[in-house]
């Protein structure tokens, strides 16, 4: 196995200097190396907030089957009213609906997830946030037995006394070497002028097809209290979602994402992790700039489930916005986490 570090870098290739009869023997085709690596490891776009609170359960998604392998997670805590020496806790659970990883000491978590979150105390409180972070690796997790074909959720659990957890973020990093272990990565050394052609310089080719089949963009992501923050359907019918999904009394709030234009329609992958109280049933539908798209969601007998089997469209334009409905047969229909991601 070689590995290759690289500077994240956007190379310019100009037109008006390159060949009419390009090869890799051209002076451009070590930038274009360059060039895919970028678009394949150096923008992924997964990742996801929970906003502030005072304690919880809180989960978030990131599907593992793309070029990063690592994922940033940021813990900010402060003091709620007064300096004070009170710490935040926030432990992490990684799970793929079959096999768990934490919460806890683990050897395929960071250690330092367990140690408590303090604030400053100087009195100004803006200067008082404090943050922690912390990688989790896919591979570590995928060696603990997850699989990298279905998408994991994070489970974070907040414990505070007289403090707030501004914020955890999780985000997938971007890919600062090209591996030869992986089946893809163009290695820019090979692609100089009036070098030997071999079959290393076919790379670029199969880098490109990683930056389009291995790159997800996650469209929308809301993580709620699944104590006592979530959200609560009862409409028998679609109807706008109240909560975190409500604009004003009866309109749903418009979420405005941008597509990622690669060719065909944006496909996404869409669904919520949700929960009935009894033995009725409900869905979930969202609307884009293409059309409506539903989900149907079975009893879960008061057990919290995640659901991401629907399918929808965006649109093929520069924006395009998107919003959710929900009805619940009979009872509650209770919903903790929202998520839309790209589906290549």
């Amino acid at each position: 196995m070689t590995t290759r570090h690289r500077d994240l870098t956007t190379p310019a290739l100009y037109s008006q200097t390159r060949p009419s009869r390009g090869t890799v023997q051209a002076s451009q085709s070590a930038a274009l190396a360059e060039l895919a690596n970028d678009a394949a490891g150096g923008h992924p776009a997964q990742r996801a907030t929970v906003l502030r609170n005072e304690g919880g359960t809180f989960c978030c998604y990131i599907w593992p089957d793309t070029t990063a392998i690592y994922y940033a997670v940021r813990a900010t805590a402060s003091w709620k009213t007064a300096p004070v020496f009170n710490a935040s806790s926030v432990t992490l659970a990684v799970t793929d609906g079959t096999t768990t990883v934490g919460p806890g000491a683990s050897p395929y978590l960071p250690r330092d997830l367990l140690a408590p979150i303090s604030p400053g105390v100087s009195g100004a409180r803006l200067d008082d946030f404090s943050m922690r972070t912390v990688y989790v690796q896919r591979d570590s997790l995928v060696a603990a037995g997850l699989s990298p074909s279905v998408p994991w959720r994070f489970t974070f659990v907040v414990t505070t006394v007289a403090t707030y957890v501004e914020a955890i973020e999780i985000a997938e990093v971007s890919r600062f070497a090209t591996d030869t272990a992986d089946t893809y990565g163009a290695d820019p050394d090979y692609y100089q002028p009036r070098s030997i052609i071999d079959d290393n310089v076919v790379a670029i080719g199969k880098t490109l097809e990683a930056a389009y089949d291995l790159q997800r963009r996650t469209y929308h992501a809301v993580s709620l209290d699944e104590v006592a923050g979530h959200d609560h359907v009862t409409s028998g019918t679609y109807a706008p979602i109240p909560g975190s999904q409500l604009e004003s009394a009866g309109v749903a709030s418009r979420w405005e994402v941008r597509p990622r234009l690669m060719g065909g329609v944006p496909t996404v992958q869409f669904g919520v992790r949700y929960r009935t109280t009894g033995a009725h049933t409900g869905g979930v539908r969202i609307t884009t700039g293409v059309g409506t798209y539903t989900l149907a969601l079975p009893t879960t007998g008061g057990a919290w489930v995640d659901n991401f089997t629907g399918v929808g469209y965006l649109a093929q334009a520069t924006t395009d916005e998107i919003h959710w409905d929900a009805f619940s047969s009979a009872g509650t229909l209770s919903i903790a986490s929202y998520w839309i991601v790209e589906t290549p």
